[in-house]
């Protein structure tokens, strides 16, 4: 029998605001690794704004011309609630 490895990705999604994400973020090479191997995607939505980042990785800065830096993504207005607690609350 031959074992087949499907690789597995993670995405992670964080209602907080991006400048605490991102100190956390800088703290931990660990998640760095992740999502610089891009086996973790991390993503942030601002409590206040709704706005989502997603931590990518860079090409300029420090660790050899390679560092992590919110980047915009697009979305959609459809199904977007106040907050995550909205979404499992009647």
């Amino acid at each position: 029998m031959i074992e087949v490895h499907e690789a597995m990705r993670l995405l992670v999604v964080a209602e907080h605001r991006l400048d605490v994400l991102t100190a956390i973020y800088q703290r931990q090479p660990a998640v760095q690794e992740l999502v610089k191997n891009d086996w973790v995607q991390l993503a942030a939505i601002d409590p206040d704004t709704a706005a989502i980042h997603r931590f990518v990785v860079g090409t300029a800065g420090s660790n050899g011309g390679r560092t992590a830096r919110p980047a915009r993504v697009q979305r959609s207005s459809s199904g977007i609630a106040a907050s995550a607690i909205r979404c499992h609350r009647p």
